[in-house]
């Protein structure tokens, strides 16, 4: 367990780290849809924990709208804030000039009438994958899907469902490349799990580009 400045009889759950390893972000709740984000950071050599409120424009919901913190700078998150396309909607935010910005919606080439939920931009900035259950092409409940982002034209791609190969008639979420570029985590209730959401992994055959940043 960690320091117990970090860990109490509440909810704690890790979100995301900055660049470096230097900055924990974290929720703390009594449930996971009741709570507050924490920016916390730890100096080893000499023992001192210093955890404040996260003062930027994020849902403070971790259930299946957990933020992504890319890095200090780029958040993307769901939320169903007034504006959107219904349901949820992918949103970002970026920390400019000492302040966070108004969340972006992602646009319609993301998000639909349905759920866009628990989205993962890869290093490379341009490449995102997000859980949708999007009845018009969901093999069942949320599945994984993946989109490009190209500057020239300003645009996502249409996102394409992953397939089969790791989407399932269950809900699959929280999908992260590692950085080796050949393997994936993602959570999932499918019939073959022990229980409820169980943590998966996945191999790709082929070097998956977008972990290195250009």
């Amino acid at each position: 367990p960690l320091h117990y400045f970090l860990n109490s009889p509440d909810n704690e759950v890790v979100l995301g780290f900055n660049g470096n390893g230097s900055t924990l972000f974290y929720y703390k709740g009594k449930t996971l849809e009741d709570g507050q984000i924490f920016v916390d950071t730890f100096r080893q050599n000499q023992q001192i924990l210093s955890s404040d409120p996260f003062l930027g424009p994020v849902d403070a919901i971790t259930s299946i709208t957990a933020p992504h913190f890319l890095d200090a700078k780029t958040i993307l998150f769901a939320s169903r804030r007034p504006g959107g396309y219904g349901g949820f909607d992918l949103y970002q935010t970026s920390y400019l000039n000492g302040q966070w910005s108004n969340p972006q919606n992602l646009g319609p080439d993301i998000n639909t009438e349905y759920d866009e939920v628990t989205p993962f931009l890869a290093p490379d900035r341009k490449t995102l994958y997000f859980s949708s259950n999007n009845s018009h092409s969901s093999i069942g409940g949320f599945d994984i899907y993946k989109s490009i982002y190209n500057p020239k034209q300003l645009q996502w791609s249409l996102p394409y469902n992953l397939g089969l190969s790791v989407n399932s008639a269950g809900d699959d979420t929280h999908f992260k490349l590692a950085r080796d570029g050949y393997t994936a985590y993602f959570t999932s209730n499918r019939k073959d799990g022990f229980g409820a959401r169980d943590l998966y992994v996945a191999y790709f055959y082929d070097y998956q580009k977008e972990v290195s940043a250009n």
